[in-house]
């Protein structure tokens, strides 16, 4: 349970980053965001901690059997109340990268552009609005790097 509770709150908490936090800590908090969308597209569409929690339960559990259902934090606050706030949270999730992004300007305007739109195609993805593709997974995973490895270099290693 303690889990559940952390897990939804940091999800809350990086939903809403871009309207709670000054910009300094931007360069983290983009990291972090695009770390994590890498390890969703290598861990077949699964958080890791919601993956620990399922695999936990069930020592069968298979990673990306069922990537989708938030068990952890539905476990909690309910099955229907999870899913709709995480429609609702990543959406907001979407405004705060996009924010931090233009705001702190890491990477050239057409990367972060990318990176947002492809973001909204992956999410629309696991909530199968539209179909799975590989060639898409693929791209976006390259986008995602390149994100990564521009900030990286002028950030962190100068």
């Amino acid at each position: 349970m303690l889990l559940g509770l952390v897990h939804s709150a940091w999800t809350v908490f990086i939903a809403l980053y871009a309207f709670l936090v000054s910009r300094q800590y931007d360069v983290y908090y983009m990291a972090y965001v695009l770390l994590l969308v890498t390890s969703w597209l290598l861990f077949k569409d699964e958080c890791i901690v919601t993956y620990l929690y399922k695999k936990m339960l069930d020592p069968t559990y298979v990673m990306g059997e069922n990537g989708m259902s938030l068990d952890d934090a539905a476990d909690i606050f309910g099955k229907t109340v999870v899913e709709n706030g995480i429609a609702g949270l990543m959406v907001v999730m979407t405004a705060s990268i996009a924010l931090v992004s233009y705001r702190s300007a890491f990477v050239p305007r057409p990367v972060w552009i990318a990176f947002v739109l492809g973001f909204v195609v992956y999410l629309l993805t696991l909530r199968k609005y539209i179909p799975y593709s590989q060639v898409f997974r693929l791209g976006f995973l390259g986008v995602t790097v390149v994100y990564l490895c521009w900030m990286t270099d002028n950030f962190f290693i100068r």
